[in-house]
Protein backbone atom coordinates (compact mmCIF):
# COMPACT_ATOMS: atom_id res chain seq x y z
CA UNK A 1 0.00 0.00 0.00
CA UNK A 2 1.44 3.22 -0.99
CA UNK A 3 2.54 5.83 1.67
CA UNK A 4 0.35 9.23 1.24
CA UNK A 5 2.91 10.80 3.72
CA UNK A 6 5.59 10.30 0.34
CA UNK A 7 5.06 13.47 -2.02
CA UNK A 8 2.82 12.68 -5.42
CA UNK A 9 5.47 13.39 -7.86
CA UNK A 10 4.00 14.54 -11.60
CA UNK A 11 6.60 14.43 -14.14
CA UNK A 12 6.40 14.00 -18.39
CA UNK A 13 5.83 10.56 -19.25
CA UNK A 14 9.05 9.78 -21.03
CA UNK A 15 11.87 8.38 -19.02
CA UNK A 16 14.53 10.64 -20.94
CA UNK A 17 12.90 14.25 -19.88
CA UNK A 18 14.78 16.78 -17.52
CA UNK A 19 12.59 16.30 -15.10
CA UNK A 20 12.61 12.33 -14.87
CA UNK A 21 16.25 12.22 -14.72
CA UNK A 22 15.94 15.16 -11.85
CA UNK A 23 14.19 12.47 -9.52
CA UNK A 24 17.49 10.31 -9.55
CA UNK A 25 19.19 13.33 -7.53
CA UNK A 26 16.54 14.05 -5.55
CA UNK A 27 16.18 11.88 -2.26
CA UNK A 28 14.16 14.09 -0.53
CA UNK A 29 11.09 13.63 -2.86
CA UNK A 30 10.98 10.35 -2.29
CA UNK A 31 10.80 10.31 1.42
CA UNK A 32 7.89 10.35 3.25
CA UNK A 33 7.53 14.33 4.81
CA UNK A 34 5.89 13.91 8.54
CA UNK A 35 4.85 17.02 10.12
CA UNK A 36 6.44 18.00 13.85
CA UNK A 37 4.32 16.35 15.79
CA UNK A 38 2.77 19.65 17.70
CA UNK A 39 2.25 20.88 14.01
CA UNK A 40 0.13 18.60 12.37
CA UNK A 41 -2.36 20.51 10.18
CA UNK A 42 -1.69 23.21 7.07
CA UNK A 43 -2.98 25.97 9.86
CA UNK A 44 -0.65 25.11 12.81
CA UNK A 45 1.92 24.98 10.04
CA UNK A 46 1.84 28.02 8.23
CA UNK A 47 0.79 30.10 11.82
CA UNK A 48 4.34 28.85 12.53
CA UNK A 49 6.01 30.09 9.90
CA UNK A 50 3.90 33.79 10.55
CA UNK A 51 4.87 33.45 14.61
CA UNK A 52 8.47 33.11 13.37
CA UNK A 53 8.41 36.03 11.12
CA UNK A 54 6.91 38.43 13.73
CA UNK A 55 10.51 38.72 15.50
CA UNK A 56 12.70 36.60 13.34
CA UNK A 57 16.05 35.84 14.67
CA UNK A 58 19.36 36.61 12.49
CA UNK A 59 20.82 34.28 11.36
CA UNK A 60 22.71 35.39 8.23
CA UNK A 61 24.39 38.41 7.54
CA UNK A 62 23.10 40.75 4.60
CA UNK A 63 24.86 43.61 2.61
CA UNK A 64 22.88 45.41 0.27
CA UNK A 65 22.66 46.33 -3.06
CA UNK A 66 20.68 49.24 -4.54
CA UNK A 67 19.30 48.63 -8.30
CA UNK A 68 17.44 51.29 -10.23
CA UNK A 69 14.74 49.72 -12.65
CA UNK A 70 14.71 51.53 -16.46
CA UNK A 71 10.99 53.02 -15.01
CA UNK A 72 12.61 54.64 -11.84
CA UNK A 73 12.02 52.29 -9.66
CA UNK A 74 13.78 50.61 -6.72
CA UNK A 75 14.62 47.28 -5.74
CA UNK A 76 17.23 45.54 -3.39
CA UNK A 77 19.60 42.87 -3.23
CA UNK A 78 20.39 41.48 0.04
CA UNK A 79 24.00 39.53 -0.31
CA UNK A 80 23.98 36.72 2.14
CA UNK A 81 27.29 35.40 4.58
CA UNK A 82 27.44 33.44 7.29
CA UNK A 83 26.40 35.41 10.49
CA UNK A 84 29.84 33.85 12.31
CA UNK A 85 31.64 35.16 9.23
CA UNK A 86 30.12 38.36 7.73
CA UNK A 87 31.70 39.23 4.14
CA UNK A 88 31.61 42.91 2.68
CA UNK A 89 29.56 43.87 -0.41
CA UNK A 90 33.19 43.86 -2.67
CA UNK A 91 33.91 40.60 -1.57
CA UNK A 92 30.45 39.18 -2.41
CA UNK A 93 29.90 40.57 -5.60
CA UNK A 94 33.40 39.96 -6.63
CA UNK A 95 33.06 35.90 -6.30
CA UNK A 96 31.76 35.57 -9.59
CA UNK A 97 32.36 31.98 -11.08
CA UNK A 98 30.25 30.88 -7.72
CA UNK A 99 26.96 29.49 -8.11
CA UNK A 100 24.56 31.61 -6.92
CA UNK A 101 20.97 31.45 -5.45
CA UNK A 102 18.56 33.89 -5.72
CA UNK A 103 15.47 33.59 -3.45
CA UNK A 104 12.08 35.44 -4.28
CA UNK A 105 9.99 36.14 -0.71
CA UNK A 106 5.98 36.34 -1.00
CA UNK A 107 3.32 39.00 -0.47
CA UNK A 108 5.21 41.90 1.37
CA UNK A 109 8.07 40.17 2.75
CA UNK A 110 11.48 40.28 2.68
CA UNK A 111 15.21 38.87 3.26
CA UNK A 112 14.31 39.20 7.12
CA UNK A 113 11.99 36.45 7.14
CA UNK A 114 12.65 33.40 8.94
CA UNK A 115 12.21 30.82 5.51
CA UNK A 116 13.97 33.16 3.26
CA UNK A 117 17.02 33.37 5.93
CA UNK A 118 16.64 29.83 6.75
CA UNK A 119 17.36 28.76 3.21
CA UNK A 120 20.18 31.17 3.09
CA UNK A 121 21.39 29.54 5.89
CA UNK A 122 21.73 25.83 4.33
CA UNK A 123 22.31 27.00 0.95
CA UNK A 124 25.36 29.18 1.79
CA UNK A 125 26.41 26.15 4.15
CA UNK A 126 26.14 23.84 0.73
CA UNK A 127 28.22 26.21 -1.25
CA UNK A 128 26.23 28.26 -2.63
CA UNK A 129 25.97 32.10 -2.62
CA UNK A 130 22.91 34.10 -1.90
CA UNK A 131 21.18 36.77 -2.76
CA UNK A 132 17.90 38.32 -1.70
CA UNK A 133 15.68 40.01 -3.80
CA UNK A 134 13.41 42.71 -1.82
CA UNK A 135 10.38 43.68 -4.16
CA UNK A 136 9.68 47.76 -4.67
CA UNK A 137 9.35 49.22 -0.68
CA UNK A 138 9.71 45.66 1.26
CA UNK A 139 12.04 45.31 3.86
CA UNK A 140 13.26 49.09 3.95
CA UNK A 141 13.66 49.25 0.30
CA UNK A 142 12.81 52.91 -0.96
CA UNK A 143 10.22 53.62 -2.58
CA UNK A 144 11.25 55.71 -5.77
CA UNK A 145 7.52 55.43 -7.99
CA UNK A 146 3.91 54.87 -7.75
CA UNK A 147 4.01 51.37 -8.62
CA UNK A 148 5.24 48.67 -5.94
CA UNK A 149 4.62 45.00 -7.04
CA UNK A 150 1.75 43.54 -9.30
CA UNK A 151 1.36 39.97 -9.35
CA UNK A 152 0.92 40.34 -12.96
CA UNK A 153 4.22 42.08 -14.14
CA UNK A 154 7.20 40.18 -14.05
CA UNK A 155 9.35 43.13 -15.63
CA UNK A 156 11.64 43.63 -12.21
CA UNK A 157 12.30 39.80 -11.82
CA UNK A 158 13.44 39.59 -15.94
CA UNK A 159 15.12 43.16 -15.20
CA UNK A 160 16.99 42.25 -11.92
CA UNK A 161 17.91 38.61 -13.33
CA UNK A 162 19.71 40.31 -16.19
CA UNK A 163 21.59 42.47 -13.77
CA UNK A 164 22.53 39.83 -11.90
CA UNK A 165 23.88 38.22 -15.32
CA UNK A 166 25.36 41.66 -16.29
CA UNK A 167 27.63 42.03 -13.38
CA UNK A 168 28.30 39.60 -10.41
CA UNK A 169 27.29 36.09 -11.99
CA UNK A 170 27.48 36.21 -15.59
CA UNK A 171 27.00 33.30 -17.78
CA UNK A 172 27.88 29.82 -17.51
CA UNK A 173 27.75 30.69 -13.71
CA UNK A 174 24.90 28.72 -12.35
CA UNK A 175 21.90 31.17 -11.73
CA UNK A 176 19.11 29.23 -9.62
CA UNK A 177 15.32 31.65 -9.06
CA UNK A 178 13.51 30.31 -5.65
CA UNK A 179 10.15 32.00 -5.43
CA UNK A 180 7.80 31.75 -2.39
CA UNK A 181 4.05 31.91 -2.58
CA UNK A 182 3.29 35.43 -4.84
CA UNK A 183 7.38 35.46 -5.87
CA UNK A 184 6.87 31.68 -6.85
CA UNK A 185 3.89 32.88 -8.84
CA UNK A 186 5.90 35.68 -10.31
CA UNK A 187 9.27 33.79 -10.90
CA UNK A 188 6.92 31.05 -12.71
CA UNK A 189 5.05 33.44 -15.03
CA UNK A 190 8.61 34.91 -16.19
CA UNK A 191 10.39 31.65 -16.85
CA UNK A 192 7.37 30.83 -18.88
CA UNK A 193 7.15 34.38 -20.90
CA UNK A 194 11.14 34.04 -21.33
CA UNK A 195 10.53 30.35 -22.51
CA UNK A 196 14.34 29.54 -24.43
CA UNK A 197 15.89 33.10 -23.57
CA UNK A 198 15.36 32.37 -19.97
CA UNK A 199 18.47 34.03 -18.20
CA UNK A 200 18.21 31.34 -15.21
CA UNK A 201 19.65 28.09 -14.84
CA UNK A 202 17.05 26.63 -13.28
CA UNK A 203 13.80 27.64 -10.53
CA UNK A 204 11.80 26.64 -7.68
CA UNK A 205 8.30 27.59 -7.24
CA UNK A 206 7.28 26.68 -3.52
CA UNK A 207 3.96 27.41 -2.11
CA UNK A 208 2.69 28.54 -5.67
CA UNK A 209 -1.06 29.99 -6.09
CA UNK A 210 -1.04 29.03 -9.69
CA UNK A 211 -4.75 30.43 -10.50
CA UNK A 212 -5.10 33.78 -8.36
CA UNK A 213 -8.48 34.16 -9.63
CA UNK A 214 -9.42 30.85 -7.72
CA UNK A 215 -7.12 31.81 -4.81
CA UNK A 216 -9.08 34.90 -4.27
CA UNK A 217 -12.61 33.24 -4.19
CA UNK A 218 -10.68 30.50 -2.01
CA UNK A 219 -10.24 33.10 0.44
CA UNK A 220 -13.76 34.30 0.63
CA UNK A 221 -14.90 30.21 1.49
CA UNK A 222 -14.78 30.42 5.05
CA UNK A 223 -14.99 32.92 8.06
CA UNK A 224 -11.32 31.50 9.16
CA UNK A 225 -10.09 32.19 5.51
CA UNK A 226 -11.83 35.60 5.66
CA UNK A 227 -11.09 37.06 9.21
CA UNK A 228 -7.75 35.07 9.28
CA UNK A 229 -5.78 34.75 5.60
CA UNK A 230 -7.21 37.45 3.66
CA UNK A 231 -7.44 40.53 6.05
CA UNK A 232 -4.00 39.32 7.52
CA UNK A 233 -2.51 38.99 3.88
CA UNK A 234 -4.10 42.54 3.12
CA UNK A 235 -3.56 44.16 6.36
CA UNK A 236 0.27 43.71 5.30
CA UNK A 237 0.05 45.68 2.56
CA UNK A 238 -2.04 48.30 3.97
CA UNK A 239 0.69 48.43 6.72
CA UNK A 240 3.66 48.14 4.12
CA UNK A 241 2.19 51.22 2.70
CA UNK A 242 1.46 53.61 5.65
CA UNK A 243 4.14 52.00 7.61
CA UNK A 244 7.00 50.02 6.64
CA UNK A 245 8.07 52.19 3.51
CA UNK A 246 7.68 55.88 2.20
CA UNK A 247 5.22 54.95 0.18
CA UNK A 248 2.34 56.67 0.84
CA UNK A 249 4.49 59.70 0.63
CA UNK A 250 4.81 58.64 -3.29
CA UNK A 251 1.60 57.98 -3.80
CA UNK A 252 0.23 61.42 -2.11
CA UNK A 253 1.19 62.56 -5.81
CA UNK A 254 -0.62 60.08 -7.55
CA UNK A 255 -3.70 61.52 -8.93
CA UNK A 256 -5.61 58.12 -9.33
CA UNK A 257 -5.27 56.51 -5.83
CA UNK A 258 -7.20 57.73 -3.57
CA UNK A 259 -5.34 56.85 -0.16
CA UNK A 260 -8.24 57.36 2.72
CA UNK A 261 -10.21 54.33 0.21
CA UNK A 262 -6.72 52.17 0.05
CA UNK A 263 -5.98 52.92 4.22
CA UNK A 264 -9.66 51.07 4.53
CA UNK A 265 -8.59 48.07 2.34
CA UNK A 266 -9.87 44.87 4.71
CA UNK A 267 -9.47 41.69 2.07
CA UNK A 268 -6.84 41.88 -1.02
CA UNK A 269 -9.35 42.98 -3.95
CA UNK A 270 -9.94 45.71 -1.91
CA UNK A 271 -6.61 46.44 -1.63
CA UNK A 272 -6.11 45.86 -5.93
CA UNK A 273 -9.64 47.63 -6.47
CA UNK A 274 -7.87 51.03 -4.23
CA UNK A 275 -4.18 50.71 -5.40
CA UNK A 276 -3.23 47.84 -8.12
CA UNK A 277 -6.34 48.92 -10.96
CA UNK A 278 -5.03 52.24 -11.18
CA UNK A 279 -1.84 52.27 -10.56
CA UNK A 280 -1.27 49.43 -13.30
CA UNK A 281 -3.54 49.89 -15.61
CA UNK A 282 -6.19 47.02 -15.02
CA UNK A 283 -10.24 47.43 -15.15
CA UNK A 284 -11.03 45.47 -12.31
CA UNK A 285 -8.83 43.16 -9.56
CA UNK A 286 -10.20 40.05 -11.47
CA UNK A 287 -8.56 41.13 -15.12
CA UNK A 288 -5.71 41.09 -12.34
CA UNK A 289 -6.00 37.51 -11.03
CA UNK A 290 -6.14 36.41 -14.93
CA UNK A 291 -3.26 38.02 -16.39
CA UNK A 292 -1.02 36.92 -13.31
CA UNK A 293 -1.49 33.39 -13.03
CA UNK A 294 1.61 31.35 -13.64
CA UNK A 295 -0.37 28.05 -14.33
CA UNK A 296 -1.13 29.35 -17.98
CA UNK A 297 2.67 29.82 -18.53
CA UNK A 298 4.46 26.58 -17.43
CA UNK A 299 3.29 25.21 -20.68
CA UNK A 300 6.35 27.46 -22.27
CA UNK A 301 9.21 26.89 -19.41
CA UNK A 302 12.18 25.54 -20.62
CA UNK A 303 14.48 25.02 -18.11
CA UNK A 304 14.68 22.54 -15.04
CA UNK A 305 11.91 23.37 -12.57
CA UNK A 306 10.88 22.23 -9.75
CA UNK A 307 7.12 22.91 -7.91
CA UNK A 308 6.62 22.25 -4.60
CA UNK A 309 2.88 22.22 -3.57
CA UNK A 310 1.07 21.28 0.23
CA UNK A 311 -2.39 19.32 -0.34
CA UNK A 312 -3.18 20.99 3.06
CA UNK A 313 -1.97 24.65 2.10
CA UNK A 314 -4.96 26.69 3.36
CA UNK A 315 -3.91 30.02 1.17
CA UNK A 316 -3.43 28.16 -2.24
CA UNK A 317 -6.00 26.33 -2.95
CA UNK A 318 -5.27 22.27 -4.23
CA UNK A 319 -7.70 22.34 -7.08
CA UNK A 320 -5.50 24.97 -8.59
CA UNK A 321 -2.25 22.76 -8.63
CA UNK A 322 -2.13 22.42 -12.68
CA UNK A 323 -1.13 18.28 -12.76
CA UNK A 324 -1.71 18.32 -16.44
CA UNK A 325 -0.10 21.21 -17.85
CA UNK A 326 3.38 19.77 -15.66
CA UNK A 327 2.98 16.15 -17.02
CA UNK A 328 3.07 17.98 -20.86
CA UNK A 329 6.27 19.59 -20.13
CA UNK A 330 9.41 17.84 -20.04
CA UNK A 331 11.49 20.27 -17.48
CA UNK A 332 8.99 20.82 -15.02
CA UNK A 333 8.79 18.37 -11.60
CA UNK A 334 5.55 18.47 -9.33
CA UNK A 335 6.10 17.37 -5.84
CA UNK A 336 2.45 17.85 -3.51
CA UNK A 337 2.78 16.97 -0.35
CA UNK A 338 -0.43 16.11 1.76
CA UNK A 339 0.72 18.26 4.69
CA UNK A 340 3.00 21.65 5.17
CA UNK A 341 1.09 24.51 5.34
CA UNK A 342 1.76 27.19 3.57
CA UNK A 343 5.68 28.15 3.79
CA UNK A 344 5.34 25.01 6.30
CA UNK A 345 7.24 21.76 6.10
CA UNK A 346 8.09 21.39 9.58
CA UNK A 347 9.27 17.99 10.26
CA UNK A 348 10.92 16.07 12.87
CA UNK A 349 10.72 17.24 16.65
CA UNK A 350 12.36 20.51 15.79
CA UNK A 351 11.26 23.43 13.54
CA UNK A 352 13.42 21.63 10.96
CA UNK A 353 12.23 22.34 7.26
CA UNK A 354 11.64 19.46 4.54
CA UNK A 355 11.60 21.64 1.40
CA UNK A 356 14.72 23.48 2.44
CA UNK A 357 16.81 19.83 1.83
CA UNK A 358 14.49 19.78 -1.28
CA UNK A 359 16.00 22.98 -2.64
CA UNK A 360 19.67 22.29 -1.91
CA UNK A 361 19.43 18.94 -3.48
CA UNK A 362 17.57 20.31 -6.97
CA UNK A 363 20.05 23.11 -6.95
CA UNK A 364 23.28 20.88 -6.78
CA UNK A 365 21.94 18.32 -9.19
CA UNK A 366 22.09 21.41 -11.85
CA UNK A 367 25.12 23.00 -11.52
CA UNK A 368 27.04 22.85 -13.93
CA UNK A 369 29.82 20.04 -14.24
CA UNK A 370 33.15 19.50 -15.99
CA UNK A 371 33.49 16.16 -17.88
CA UNK A 372 36.69 14.27 -18.75
CA UNK A 373 37.45 16.76 -21.98
CA UNK A 374 37.42 19.87 -19.69
CA UNK A 375 33.38 20.97 -21.18
CA UNK A 376 31.52 22.73 -19.64
CA UNK A 377 27.92 21.48 -19.58
CA UNK A 378 24.46 21.67 -17.52
CA UNK A 379 23.31 18.15 -15.94
CA UNK A 380 20.00 17.60 -16.34
CA UNK A 381 19.32 20.43 -19.01
CA UNK A 382 17.71 19.74 -22.51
Amino acid sequence: MPDDRKPRLTAHESLAAPSRLLLAKLPALHEAFRPTWFLPNGHCQTIMTHSLNVVPRKVVHYERELVRLVDGGTVSLDWASPKARPANLATLLDDRSAPTIVLMHGLGGGSHESYIQLTAKRCLAAGFRVVVMNARGCAKTPVTTPKLVCPAVTADVKEVVAHLRATSAPAPTPLIAVGYSLGANILLKYVGEAGNLCLLTAAISLANPYDLEMTTAHLATSWWHRQIYNKALTSGLVKLIFKKSNAHAVLCTEATVNLKQLKKARILEDFDRAYSCPVFGYETPLDIYKDASSAAYIAGIAIPTLCLSALDDPICPRQAIPYDVVKANPNVLLAVTTHGGHLGYYTRNALDTWYIKAIVQFAIAVKPTVDADDDLHIVLTP
